[in-house]
């Protein structure tokens, strides 16, 4: 039994990963395979539920205090 040298099981060029030449056939084979745009929509079309409309954008009364806020008072000055 002769010993040979460890390097010899290592390839002589470094191995490429092999990649298929981009063809029209390969390229067709992925799109038929993976489309660009999915089959079936993603959303419905139509809303689930009907959609109830809006009101009028601005509220007709003004909203808030019409008078400036005063500071409230946490608790009334205690009467001794």
């Amino acid at each position: 039994m002769t010993l040979r040298p460890l390097r010899t099981l290592r390839p002589l060029r470094p191995v490429r990963p092999v990649r298929p030449l981009r063809t029209l056939r390969t390229l067709r084979t992925l799109r038929r395979l993976r489309p660009l745009r999915p089959l079936r929509p993603l959303r419905p079309l139509r809303p689930l539920r009907p959609v109830r409309p809006l009101g009028p954008l601005r509220p007709l009364r003004p909203v808030g205090p019409l008078r400036p806020l005063r500071p409230r008072v946490l608790a009334p000055p205690m009467r001794r």
